[in-house]
């Protein structure tokens, strides 16, 4: 049994990411988050430097993803993620 303190999980559509680290809840990448708009639909409209812009014909939203692709995604960017694809689903 996996306690809930050890686990971070985030569920979107048909796939799910869950990652157990032992004491510590770890962050998905910034591929695996980039990975999930791509799969919701968003497009990559460019941007400059580590900057990726996405954008979905359905929401009102434009989503950018900085750094690089193995850096661990902060807090916000996970949340924001989050949101947009809930939102597309409304």
């Amino acid at each position: 049994m996996v306690d809930a303190g050890v686990v971070f999980c985030l569920a979107f559509g048909g796939m799910m990411l869950l990652r157990y680290f032992g004491e510590q809840d770890v962050p998905p990448q910034i591929r695996e988050l980039i990975s999930m708009l791509e799969s919701a639909g968003f497009e990559n409209t460019g941007g400059k430097g580590s900057h990726r812009n996405y954008k979905h014909p359905n929401v009102n939203k434009l989503i950018t993803i900085p750094n690089k692709l193995g850096d661990d995604a902060k807090h916000y960017l996970v949340k924001m993620v989050k949101l947009a694809i809930e939102d597309l689903k409304k």
